[in-house]
């Protein structure tokens, strides 16, 4: 059974006078507590006369340690009873050991003995621990308890030994197991959260909300709904699922009793951060909506894997929808993603900074084309930049993908974005409007260059015509060039773009100076890769 239960069954032995008020927080006994006339009450008792009679015959011992609060004493037996007369059952069992407690509280301590052994072979030295117990104090009181001897041979210092066996063996470390209803309120105490009379309640709320389920041993296991629960209070409100909102309203309290601290003034603060903390919920709760539409959705049970965690190189599964989204199930983490467009792996490409495997989006069949980090998509790495932030507009220095060495030249149309190149479509699209220039057909394959452009400033781009298609007339079939002043590149961008180079290249040139002043908001080009 587990902690609300116990406490039913200790208030009913305490309605029925057989222990001591069980809500109490005290663990020392009181000054004038009458502990020899406690332990003579049991001189009589079947199941421990003869623990009893053995104290009162030799000397009962005080207890060493412990805290009087001051209201109750600990819990302790306040009449002998028999199995029969309680009833037997849990109800026996929560007695029986109240009074085998109270029993060694003030019994004589154990005394063992402890052996160690340490045995040199070659330079190594191995040690082994024997145990043998003189006096078995407390343990007499709880037998459950006892200690079994562990037994050496006979040695001799300084002597030689045979070695008969040595094997090596290769084991690898378990994960923590679920913790149980003591481990948590153990924790509960640790951390100041609730008191000897709630803590019980907290453990049945949780369990009665179905956050976690009661395992073998009285092991918690968390939920899929308690799982994404604390998670999603991550998301909004890192503070949310630390002990210490609880642990501190629980000092204040402890304040107020004492006469610290003023009632009106801890409520106030308390309502008042409560009510801070609500209203940026509130205005945040779609972080935490994600996640649980991640995990609990029809679509989220279709859905199928598409690229690597960055956290735990697990994979995440793409979940459609009006609002997709990446779920990591092992991290419990919802990365949202770009409602339009076809979302696809993009050849198994990490992002430098969180190791992130890259998605591609491609809007349309023949539209705008953009690489993204799924982590620095909602969570942008540099300061200043707005959730949302693709490669095309990422400022990182080296990332092959990242606006630094994948921009060519400003945009002409919206006048303040950047026409970054996609090698695989041969064409550039801005990263801030729908503008878009296609590379002639007789283009076989396009690369950056590491060369500027005198005139406008823009990065060169190296492009290679197809043999048969050739517009040189020096014989080669590769050339570097402006996109907007080249001779060669201009004129067949101007032919194939009318639309956007309609303004005339002298235009174009001029705009371009303009945009290289723009460049500082965006990253300079002229940066070595």
């Amino acid at each position: 059974w587990g902690a609300q239960q116990a406490m039913h069954l200790a208030e009913w032995l305490y309605t029925s006078g057989y222990i001591s008020y069980p809500r109490t927080e005290s663990t020392a006994y009181p000054k004038h507590f009458e502990l020899k006339q406690t332990v003579a009450m049991f001189r009589n008792n079947p199941e421990f006369s003869s623990v009893a009679q053995t104290l009162l015959s030799e000397g009962i011992c005080a207890p060493r340690d412990g805290t009087d609060v001051g209201d109750h004493p600990p819990i302790v037996p306040t009449k002998s009873a028999t199995r029969g007369e309680i009833g037997g059952g849990d109800a026996w069992k929560l007695y029986e050991y109240v009074c085998a407690h109270f029993l060694a509280t003030v019994s004589p301590d154990c005394i063992f003995l402890r052996t160690t052994v340490d045995i040199q072979i070659g330079s190594e030295t191995f040690s082994c621990f024997g145990k043998k117990v003189l006096s078995e104090g407390w343990m007499l009181a709880m037998p459950w308890a006892a200690r079994e001897d562990v037994s050496l041979p006979t040695f001799v210092q300084g002597e030689s030994v045979n070695v008969l066996r040595c094997d090596l063996t290769q084991g690898a470390t378990s994960p923590p197991d679920y913790l149980t209803e003591s481990d948590l309120i153990s924790l509960m105490e640790k951390h100041g959260i609730g008191t000897d009379a709630s803590i019980a309640t907290h453990i049945e709320n949780i369990c009665k909300r179905n956050y976690v389920t009661i395992g073998s041993g009285r092991r918690m296991i968390p939920t899929s709904l308690g799982i994404v629960l604390i998670h999603g209070y991550a998301r909004v409100d890192a503070q949310m699922k630390e002990p210490a909102i609880r642990a501190n309203i629980e000092k204040n309290v402890d304040l107020i009793a004492t006469g610290k601290a003023s009632f009106d003034l801890v409520v106030s603060n308390a309502l008042q951060g409560y009510k801070s903390k609500f209203e940026y919920l509130v205005n945040n709760i779609n972080r935490m909506d994600e996640l649980f539409e991640a995990t609990f959705s029809t679509q989220a049970s279709a859905a199928k894997p598409l690229s690597r965690c960055g956290r735990c190189n697990r994979y995440m599964k793409l979940i459609h929808g009006s609002k997709p989204k990446l779920h990591c199930a092992h991290c419990d983490e919802a990365y949202s993603l770009p409602s339009r467009g076809t979302i696809r792996l993009f050849n198994e490409i990490r992002c430098p900074l969180d190791r992130f495997e890259l998605i591609l989006v491609q809007i349309g069949i023949d539209g705008k084309c953009f690489t993204l980090c799924p982590y620095c998509y909602n969570h942008p790495p540099f300061d200043g930049v707005s959730v949302g932030m693709a490669c095309n507009t990422c400022t990182h220095p080296t990332c092959d993908n990242s606006l630094t060495q994948r921009g060519v030249a400003p945009c002409l149309d919206c006048e303040t974005g950047t026409l970054v190149l996609d090698d695989a479509t041969k064409k550039l699209d801005c990263n801030l409007c729908n503008c878009q220039v296609r590379l002639p057909q007789n283009v076989h394959k396009v690369a950056i260059s590491h060369t500027f452009c005198d005139q406008c400033a823009s990065r060169k781009i190296q492009v290679t015509f197809h043999k048969d298609k050739n517009p040189l007339t020096d014989g080669g079939t590769t050339t570097t060039e402006c996109l907007w002043c080249g001779v060669v590149l201009g004129a067949m961008i101007e032919q194939k773009s009318a639309r956007m180079r309609g303004r005339g290249r002298g235009r174009g040139r001029g705009r371009g100076r303009r945009g290289r002043g723009r460049r500082k908001q965006q990253g300079d080009f002229r940066t070595n890769p």
